[in-house]
C-alpha cells in the first residue's frame, strides 16, 4: 500500500505530533518543513493539511487521525510497542549520539566541588518526568550502581522538561539531572541555555533514540516515509539545519527498545527500583 492510498489520511486533518524536539520557534520552523515536504510527496486531498502540533500532547498518539508520533522510548516499550510501530528515528549530528541512539548527560553547576555521582549522596535531583528514558531511566541505571540499594538522594524533583530541570539547576533548586543529549545540545545552539553554567559529570548508557510512531493498522510504508524525509533535509535552509541538525531519518525496530528495559531491570537487580 502506498502512503497516498493509506485509509487514515483519507481522514480530515491528519495529526503530526512533534513535541520532543521543538522548544524554539528555529526548531518548529524546520520541523515545519520537513513535515511541508513530506506533504508535498503524498496524494492528499486537496481539502487536506497536516495538523501539526507541538505541545507533546500524550493523547494525541492515541488519536485515531494520528499520523506520526515522536515519543520517548520508555512510553513506547511500556505502552504504546502493542498498538503503534516504529515508522523512524532521526540521526542527530550531536555529541552524546551514534547512529540511531543517544544518551544523557548527568549534569550539575559548573560551580559545583563534588567530582563523581557518588559525591551526590543525600542531594536534590530532578527529572523532567518519571516516565522519561532520558531524565529518569539511564539516570536510575547509573545511580543503582552507587546506592548500595538504598535510598541515595535527599529529594527528587519534577521539572516538567529538561530545560526546566536545567534551570533548577542553574538557579539553586536543584543538584543533579540527567538531560537528554540531543536536548542539551540543541538548546545550547538555539542560545536557550549557557552551556558554562553546567559541569558534566558522566555520559549515561546509550538506547536506541526517540522513535516516530504510527498505528499498527495504518500501514504507513516506513521505507517511504523516510525517504522523503530525507530528502527533505537536503531542502532546509541552512539555518533550520544548523538548528536542527538530523544527519538522516533511519529505519529501527521496535524489539530494539527493549534495551531500555533491561536498565530498568539491572537497577532493581541492584535493589534500586525507583529514583530516590
Amino acid at each position: 500500500m502506498k502512503p497516498g492510498d493509506n485509509p487514515n489520511l483519507s481522514m480530515p486533518n491528519p495529526i503530526i505530533s512533534c513535541g520532543m524536539y521543538a522548544f524554539s520557534a528555529t526548531l518548529r520552523n524546520a520541523w515545519q518543513a520537513l513535515f511541508g515536504y513530506l506533504y508535498r510527496s503524498l496524494s492528499l486531498p486537496a481539502s487536506t493539511a497536516f495538523d501539526i502540533r507541538f505541545d507533546n500532547a500524550a493523547n494525541d498518539l492515541h488519536n485515531p487521525n494520528l499520523y506520526l508520533g515522536h515519543t520517548c522510548g520508555y512510553p513506547f516499550w511500556n505502552g504504546f510497542f502493542k498498538t503503534h510501530e516504529v515508522i523512524t528515528v532521526p540521526e542527530f549530528s550531536i555529541a552524546g549520539c551514534s547512529g540511531t541512539d543517544y544518551s544523557s548527560w548527568i549534569v550539575v553547576r559548573a560551580s559545583d566541588s563534588r567530582k563523581s555521582l557518588g559525591d551526590f549522596r543525600d542531594s536534590i535531583a530532578v527529572v523532567n518526568c518519571h516516565d522519561s528514558n532520558s531524565g529518569m531511566n539511564v539516570f536510575r541505571h547509573e545511580v543503582s550502581r552507587v546506592a548500595a540499594g538504598a535510598c541515595f538522594f535527599r529529594e527528587v524533583k519534577i521539572s516538567g522538561s529538561h530545560l526546566n530541570s536545567l534551570s533548577m539547576i542553574q538557579n539553586g533548586i536543584a543538584d543533579i539531572a540527567a538531560i537528554d543529549a540531543i536536548t542539551f545540545g540543541l538548546a545550547k545552539r538555539s542560545g536557550q541555555i549557557d552551556s558554562s553554567m553546567f559541569k558534566i559529570l558522566l555520559q549515561t548508557r546509550s538506547t536506541p533514540g526517540l522513535p516516530f510512531i504510527a498505528h499498527r493498522q495504518s500501514s504507513l510504508d516506513a521505507k517511504h516515509i523516510a525517504s522523503t524525509l530525507n530528502e527533505g533535509l537536503a531542502h532546509l535552509s541552512q539555518e533550520g539545519f544548523a538548528q536542527l541538525p538530523i544527519r538522516r531519518f533511519s529505519s529501527v525496530e521496535g524489539e530494539q527498545y527493549r534495551q531500555i528495559m533491561e536498565l530498568e531491570e539491572a537497577a532493581i537487580h541492584l535493589g534500586y527500583p525507583e529514583l530516590a
